[in-house]
């Protein structure tokens, strides 16, 4: 995409890409069923979303026109929603929580948090990681080679969120 601000263009774009990965998913998840072979075995992707905020905003503000916005934002939420009933993953990028839209966030069964400042990212991580985690946020070390972040959910196999040590 050429530009990362929430243009219509680009969300317009992201759209038809997910939804052309999302088709073609589906038409070897049936293929697969039609000649009874396992349908899981043949196709999986994972889809990253660098500046998650951008392509999947909570608050509309693309040029203007919020009705064609919203569609285009509804239709990538409902894409990213079924994705995983095909074997299409999303890896969601963004610095602030508070600005991705919160359906396609609930979605997500791991939760990597950085240190972070803004009350409104809180406000959402508690609910995923609880207030006792949530608080020490703040307090991740970035030392020289090493980050150090806040993991929760099946990517960890522990039952509460866990510090990591993220190395460059």
């Amino acid at each position: 995409i050429p530009e990362i601000s929430n243009t219509y263009f680009s969300l317009d774009f992201t759209q038809y890409v997910i939804q052309a990965i999302l088709q073609y998913a589906k038409e070897v998840y049936v293929d697969n069923l039609s000649k009874k072979e396992d349908a899981r075995d043949n196709f999986q992707c994972c889809l990253i979303l660098e500046e998650a905020h951008t392509l999947v905003p909570e608050n509309l503000g693309v040029g203007g026109d919020y009705g064609a916005s919203k569609a285009v934002i509804d239709k990538i939420s409902q894409i990213a929603l079924q994705g995983r009933k095909y074997r299409v993953g999303f890896i969601l990028v963004s610095q602030r929580t508070a600005t991705v839209k919160k359906t396609v966030l609930n979605q997500c069964n791991t939760m990597i948090a950085f240190r972070a400042y803004d009350e409104t990212s809180f406000t959402f991580l508690s609910n995923y990681f609880g207030d006792e985690y949530v608080r020490e946020i703040i307090h991740l070390k970035n030392d020289g080679d090493s980050r150090y972040v806040i993991v929760s959910g099946k990517a960890v196999v522990a039952d509460r969120p866990i510090i990591v040590e993220v190395k460059k």
